[in-house]
C-alpha cells in the first residue's frame, strides 16, 4: 500500500509488480487494480503464469528478469522487491516522471543501471521504501491496517493465506518463511 502511494493517482496508469505470485506482490497487484491501474504481474516460473493471468486479465509476464515486461511498458510505477539486475532493468522501463519503488532485496544488494537511459527518460524517480520509516513519518500502522482489513471484509482484497498456525509455532513458521518454503501469508492465532 505504501509503495503504491508513491505512484500517486494510478487511474489509467501502467504498473508493473515484480514478484506478483508472492504474498506482497499479489496484494500490490490487487490494490493497484482497485485504484484503476493497468497492472502487469511479473513471475519467474511458468507454473505461476495461469493463476496470475487469471487474477490480472492475462497481463502477466514470465521470465527470469522483469526486463521481459519491457514490450508492455513504459510503466508509470514499478514495484521491485528483488534488487540487483531486476532493479537495473526496472529503472530502464519507466516512463517520463515515473517511479520505481524498491521495498526488498532478495537477489543482490548491488545494482547496475544504464545511466544514460535513466537520465534521458526525464523526471524518473527511485524510492527506497522501508516500512518502519513509512510508519513513523507517513502514516501510523493502525490507519493502513484498518483500511486493508475493511477491504478484506468487503471481499475487495483477497490475501493468499498459505499457513495458519498457533502463535506458539511462530519460530518454525518464521524459518519456513525465510527458507521460502511457501508463498503467501502466514496467519497466527492467539
Amino acid at each position: 500500500m505504501h509503495a503504491l502511494r508513491q505512484g500517486g493517482l494510478l487511474l489509467g496508469r501502467k504498473v508493473l509488480v515484480d514478484g506478483a505470485w508472492g504474498g506482497v506482490g499479489h496484494l500490490a497487484c490487487q490494490l493497484a487494480g482497485a485504484a484503476g491501474a493497468f497492472v502487469w504481474g511479473h513471475v519467474r516460473r511458468d507454473e505461476h503464469r495461469a493463476a496470475v493471468a487469471e487474477w490480472y486479465e492475462e497481463r502477466v509476464v514470465v521470465g527470469r528478469e522483469p526486463a521481459a515486461a519491457k514490450p508492455h511498458g513504459p510503466f508509470w510505477l514499478i514495484l521491485d522487491s528483488v534488487g540487483g539486475t531486476a532493479l537495473g532493468a526496472a529503472l530502464g522501463m519507466l516512463q517520463p516522471n515515473g517511479t520505481c519503488v524498491v521495498f526488498g532485496v532478495s537477489a543482490a544488494s548491488t545494482a547496475t543501471i544504464e545511466s544514460r537511459e535513466f537520465l534521458a527518460t526525464g523526471g524518473t524517480r527511485l524510492y527506497g521504501l522501508t516500512l518502519f520509516h513509512e510508519l513513523m513519518s507517513v502514516e501510523r500502522a493502525g490507519i493502513g491496517l484498518r483500511l486493508l482489513a475493511e477491504l478484506i471484509a468487503a471481499d475487495k482484497l483477497r490475501p493468499q493465506v498459505a499457513v495458519e498456525a498457533q502463535w506458539r509455532e511462530i519460530g518454525a513458521i518464521g524459518q519456513r518463511l525465510i527458507d521460502r518454503d511457501f508463498t503467501g501469508k502466514a496467519v497466527f492465532h492467539i
